[in-house]
């Protein structure tokens, strides 16, 4: 028993201990801003003075904020630190810090461990990270030659290097020699058996690289960029092969990216732009656009918009389809812009070229939808130019015409519209869809400056068919289980009617 209550008043004081180490730690959170623990400290920074110093998990304050550069206590129980920043170029904006130099390593109590001399960190906060390796940092020596040094002190890579990129989440960094290019590890081993060319553009700010500015060349996919003779080319480390031959232009260094689906590298030759694909480094399109202006994803659809010439060699946009390996519009067609809407239509503003109007500085709303698979238009450009179209959803898009006074909705699936306004909307999806409510503003203009304003609230099914239209006070309603739940004012007492998303009233009754 006696054993028992000893362990229990042992817990009891540990727990209590606990409680009292978390309030204090909480409290110095009011003063300071605190970093994740790390080997049992957190790196914390003065909320006002912005120095930096140390407390333990009991939260004790082991190095008191005087620092301007202190990283996490490492596995050998050391820091590293130093109060003298490295100050790049006053680019306009003032200068920035690239740096630290005279670093100190120290231990958790502030006790020096070694002044590492020479060595200056190129440590540059969202500029120059080293991926998920924050135990290594950058550093060069006073002859400028850049190498890898970790939070233990220790040289990883002795200073051989006109520059080291960060670290991907392999950890692969690509370093740069005078023109010439190698990727190493976290441990400094180099991974190609052969330098790779590289050769640097001085007007080029990716190309090259100054000590403690980013570049963008990163091995990607264990794939890497190379330069030779002008000509850009990619290399798959991994097998050791050219996997592009270096026939190109220009390729850029990073991928094209689009709602986490990758489009590929974007690359230039004879003056025309394409997208390689990162696994075959084959070209995704045929060289035909002098610009890609954008790409989209729709599903499993994948388009690349962009200028090409013309028969009479006028620069013109065009939509290719990755998938149909074909162009969409076209090519004489003078498109402004090109939305998708569905699989055959899309949303075009259209050039006084195709649809003349009247006035010229109403370019921007002679729109129109175009069928790609008929090849014709199924709604036809406003040619007042004061003709307003959107999407609503993958079928549906709403038109107004402004001189007319006209609106109306446009069915997709069935190629025509319906009229059902006579003022401008404001369209609100209830539910991702399964509703929807139209807004009408009215404003009128009074005697004597004033002006009136009323509303106007019409409700539909997801397929558009009118639940209840023009309602002049705004009714209540709330959605549950696939129901829409109307609650229109009318002369003091309350209708409630219930549809159901294919627009059927199931419910009506007087509420008093």
């Amino acid at each position: 028993m006696k054993k028992i209550a000893l362990l229990l008043s042992f817990f009891i004081g540990f727990s209590s201990m606990a409680q009292v180490n978390h309030k204090k730690i909480n409290k110095l959170r009011k003063k300071y801003y605190t970093q994740k623990f790390r080997n049992g400290y957190a790196v914390i920074q003065h909320n006002r003075k912005r120095l930096y110093g140390l407390i333990n998990k009991e939260g004790e304050v082991t190095i008191k904020p005087q620092y301007l550069f202190l990283k996490g206590v490492s596995k050998c129980n050391s820091l590293l630190a130093s109060n003298q920043p490295l100050y790049g170029p006053d680019d306009g904006g003032g200068r920035f810090v690239k740096g630290f130099k005279d670093i100190l390593l120290i231990n958790p109590e502030n006790k020096l461990i070694k002044n590492l001399g020479e060595i200056k960190i190129i440590h540059v906060q969202g500029r120059d990270k080293t991926g998920d390796f924050k135990n290594i940092f950058n550093f060069v020596n006073s002859s400028g030659q850049m190498g890898l040094i970790d939070d233990c002190g220790r040289i990883l890579v002795p200073a051989q290097y006109l520059h080291i990129n960060r670290f991907n989440e392999k950890g692969q960094a690509v370093v740069f020699k005078k023109n010439s290019i190698q990727v190493i590890n976290s441990r400094g081993e180099k991974l190609l058996p052969e330098p790779l060319p590289y050769e640097v553009n001085p007007m080029d700010f990716i190309s090259i690289p100054t000590p403690g500015e980013v570049t963008r060349l990163y091995v990607i996919d264990n794939k890497i960029l190379s330069v030779n003779k002008g000509r850009y080319g990619i290399v798959d480390i991994k097998n050791n092969r050219l996997m592009v031959p270096y026939e190109y232009e220009k390729i850029s260094p990073l991928l094209t990216i689009h709602q986490n689906d990758t489009i590929g590298y974007r690359a230039k030759k004879n003056g025309k732009e394409t997208f390689l694909d990162i696994h075959t480094g084959k070209e995704k399109l045929p060289l035909i656009f002098t610009f890609i202006k954008n790409w989209g994803i729709e599903g499993d659809k994948r388009y690349v918009t962009g200028w090409l010439k013309d028969s009479s060699g006028k620069e013109k946009l065009n939509v290719y389809d990755l998938k149909k390996k074909k162009m969409l519009f076209p090519r004489d067609f003078s498109i402004d812009e090109a939305k998708f809407m569905n699989n055959d239509n899309w949303i075009i503003r259209f050039t006084s070229e195709n649809y003349p109007i009247q006035n010229s500085n109403n370019l921007e709303k002679n729109l129109g939808i175009y069928n790609t698979k008929e090849g014709r238009f199924v709604l036809k450009p406003g040619i007042s130019g004061k003709f307003d179209l959107s999407k609503i959803n993958n079928r549906f898009a709403v038109f107004y015409d402004k001189k007319n006074r006209k609106g109306g909705i446009f069915d997709a699936h069935k190629q025509q519209s319906f009229t059902m306004f006579d003022y401008k909307p404001e369209i609100k999806s209830i539910q991702g869809g399964e509703f929807y409510r139209l807004t009408f503003r009215i404003t009128k203009r009074l005697p004597k400056g004033y002006i009136s304003t009323t509303f106007l609230y019409s409700y539909y099914s997801k397929d558009f068919k009118p639940l209840m239209e023009n309602i002049k006070e705004k009714a209540s309603f709330h959605y549950e289980n696939h129901k829409l739940f109307l609650y229109p004012d009318i002369y003091r007492e309350k209708i409630l009617k219930v549809y159901n998303i294919d627009g059927e009233l199931i419910q009506e009754k007087l509420i008093r």
